[in-house]
């Protein structure tokens, strides 16, 4: 899964003209932390998760977890014991493509989408949410810059980003 908290796939982040992964906390009051960058390629299968440090039933939680996973490869990099910044986590994302430095539409995995599947979220006992009367997955596409056709659309297992 390529997903404030989350695990993302970056195209040239790092400035190394590759695609990598790494798990962020960001950018609440300017801060940015990561953990260390891992290169992906097009077609890898990417997995994440997101988990706290606190007692079942906390409103809010001081401290996340958040672990970016290439399965293909067998690498991981995780983000340890991150802060919330005061903040309550009550939203996620079914899927997210953020990229830097994209010169054209050819900066892209040839196939021309990415696709996030089998996403879940979990109780405080790691069980399933299977149709909770708050959630209600929407498409968006926030884009800046111009082109390539972005086109996003979401189900409550599924999401795909096209281009």
């Amino acid at each position: 899964m390529c997903k404030a908290f989350c695990n993302r796939c970056w195209w040239n982040a790092f400035g190394d003209q590759a695609w990598t992964i790494a798990s962020w906390n960001c950018c609440r009051d300017g801060a940015a932390n990561y953990s260390t960058p891992r290169k992906v390629s097009s077609g890898d299968l990417i997995a994440g998760r997101v988990w706290h440090d606190c007692a079942a039933g906390a409103a809010t939680c001081g401290s996340w977890n958040v672990e970016t996973r290439d399965v293909t490869q067998n690498t991981l990099t995780t983000l340890s014991h991150t802060s919330n910044y005061g903040q309550s986590f009550n939203w996620a994302f079914g899927g997210v493509l953020e990229v830097y430095g994209v010169a054209n539409c050819q900066n892209y995995p040839a196939d021309g989408a990415i696709s996030f599947r089998s996403i879940q979220l979990l109780d405080i006992n790691e069980q399933v949410i299977s149709s909770p009367v708050s959630l209600a997955w929407s498409a968006n596409v926030l884009q800046q810059g111009g082109g390539c056709n972005y086109h996003a659309a979401a189900s409550a297992a599924a999401t795909a980003l096209s281009y």
